[in-house]
């Protein structure tokens, strides 16, 4: 999922305590060079973005596990 330059990815792990998920949080850039680069460093004018992919990373979470029960 992404907002602008600034993206989540949701990995899930399975283990013999059952399944878990995380997420990772990256923001795109170009580089003096025009090459594409990625940082996992915000600054103040990313926060609303990663909050609302936080956010979005959750729900999808909840939507995983709630499909996972059924």
């Amino acid at each position: 999922m992404r907002i602008g330059l600034i993206g989540a990815s949701i990995w899930e792990r399975t283990t013999d305590k059952g399944t878990f998920h995380s997420v990772s949080f990256e923001r795109r850039y170009k580089d003096t060079a025009g090459n594409w680069q990625s940082t996992h460093s915000f600054d103040t004018s990313d926060l609303l973005a990663l909050a609302k992919l936080a956010d979005q990373a959750h729900s999808r979470i909840l939507e995983l596990r709630n499909a996972e029960d059924e």
